[in-house]
């Protein structure tokens, strides 16, 4: 029992009366229970806080409350609630949800190899009234058989570029959450870069070793109240324009700043691996790729980078390295 692993259910509530009792349940009802549940309101007005405090003193060795006197925000409330968790894994949970009851055993499972920083499986999109969409989360972000793999293979790509892993479906080790906090104020507002679970999972990516669990474990509530909604739109889906020279210009300078700014905290931590190796490689093609026509040493570099393999490993080969040296793309301000 020494060598068990304590699993940290960690959610965040706010106006979720509708639904937060069902959730509360299907978690407490888990095949492997939850060692604690650590629970931040921020500041509802509809019941939410006396429902909790009521789950509370039923189960008043699980459930550890914390109520923000006044509103926080996500990010903010979402990190309070991390810093109070005491578990070797932290399980993100939505306070609108279901959870199935074998969802805890698979991530003790999963984490009991220590290599593993970041767990998280599919699930199925359910309606307010909790009947089945008819897709899944996994269809709705376009993660297919080959991205799956990739994610298992190390790869960082869909972890720092596009919609992947939502906090309803993952787990991370309590290290990484370390590392994460406090959290960066790009995770939030309308240009975030990330939001916290992407964040906790791009960095995961690059600390250790991903689980992808193609199970539907989790029964994820799409409504109009959601304080968060998953990008259901198809990964890559950008509209009219999207192969325009400035629309990729866009989308380097938006790579360049998620790769960054994760590239920056990795290396603050002191982390290295093979995952922190291909986040640092990615960082310095960007850099490269970036630069604006006339720069000094340009072409020299971005040939370096050909030379490296890194355009071949990161971008779309030399199909991107000529269209870099002959035709840089527009900078954005």
């Amino acid at each position: 029992m020494a060598d068990r692993l304590r699993i940290s259910v960690v959610m965040t509530t706010y106006q979720g009366a509708a639904h937060l009792a069902e959730q509360l349940d299907s978690i407490l009802a888990q095949q492997r229970t939850p060692d604690e549940v650590v629970v931040s309101d921020d500041a509802s007005t509809d019941g939410t806080g006396a429902l909790l405090e009521d789950y509370a003193r039923r189960h008043p060795s699980i459930i550890r409350l914390r109520s923000n006197p006044s509103r926080l925000g996500l990010r903010l409330n979402m990190q309070a609630a991390i810093e109070q968790a005491q578990g070797d894994v932290l399980v993100l949970a939505d306070q609108d949800d279901l959870w199935h009851p074998e969802k805890l055993v698979a991530v003790e499972q999963a984490f009991a190899d220590p290599a593993v920083t970041l767990w998280f499986s599919d699930a199925e999109l359910i309606d307010a009234q909790g009947r089945a969409i008819g897709h899944t989360a996994w269809e709705a972000v376009s993660l297919d058989a080959a991205h799956q793999q990739r994610l298992r293979d190390g790869s960082l790509e869909r972890l720092l570029g596009a919609q992947t892993v939502t906090g309803a479906t993952m787990a991370v080790r309590a290290d990484v959450a370390r590392v994460a906090l406090p959290f960066p104020p790009e995770l939030e507002g309308p240009g975030h870069l990330f939001l916290h679970d992407g964040w906790l999972a791009a960095l995961a990516g690059a600390i250790g070793r991903v689980v992808v669990d193609p199970r539907r474990l989790t029964s994820y509530r799409q409504h109009d109240r959601q304080v968060t909604r998953m990008s259901l739109s198809r990964s890559g889906d950008h509209g009219e324009g999207k192969s325009t020279r400035r629309h990729r210009a866009e989308q380097l300078q938006l790579d360049r700043a998620r790769v960054t700014l994760v590239a920056d905290r990795v290396r603050t931590a002191g982390v290295d691996g093979v995952g922190a190796t291909e986040l640092f490689r990615r960082e310095a093609l960007l850099a490269v790729r970036a630069l604006p026509r006339g720069a000094a040493s340009r072409q020299r570099l971005i040939r370096e980078q050909i030379a490296r393999g890194n355009y071949h490993q990161y971008s779309s080969g030399f199909r991107a390295a000529i269209s870099d040296l002959i035709a840089p793309l527009p900078k954005i301000f």
